[in-house]
């Protein structure tokens, strides 16, 4: 472990550098600096990640910051991905102009149950039905 002091006017500034990476100690407590990659500066307000770990533990600092760090590439990886262009995408399917919508309409849908039932059902539950809906009258051959 290395130190430094700065004397800015009266003051002295001890910064204690560990050997852990991104972990630095000031004033007896340990804090997390990181550079932040040239490519995904244009994300953050500074050049560095800099976080107090809150601890005076060197141990507990260090599992701290293997965390954050961890999190933090995670975190640079998923912004890499997202300026990426989409591989091999002339292959992924448009919904609207690749694939012809053979499904049927509600009325179709409506209609064909009730033509299926007609030959189960008594005329009551059909009529209504087909009246209630504006449909023609189904006759129970298919036809």
């Amino acid at each position: 472990m290395s130190a430094f002091y700065v004397l800015a006017g009266q003051v002295t500034y001890s910064m204690t550098y560990n050997q852990s990476p991104h972990i630095r100690v000031r004033s007896g407590i340990y804090h997390f600096v990181r550079r932040v990659p040239a490519d995904l500066q244009q994300h953050y307000r500074s050049d560095r990640v800099s976080i107090s770990l809150r601890t005076k533990s060197a141990r507990a600092a260090s599992r701290s910051a293997v965390s954050i760090s961890q999190r933090l590439d995670d975190y640079w990886h998923g912004l890499r991905l997202q300026k990426m262009d989409v591989p091999a995408l002339h292959l992924v399917i448009d919904d609207d102009a690749d694939m012809p919508d053979n499904s049927p309409t509600m009325m179709e849908a409506v209609e064909t149950y009730l033509r299926l039932k007609a030959a189960k059902q008594t005329p009551t539950f059909i009529l209504p039905e087909m009246n209630s809906l504006g449909l023609r009258r189904i006759s129970s051959t298919g036809a």
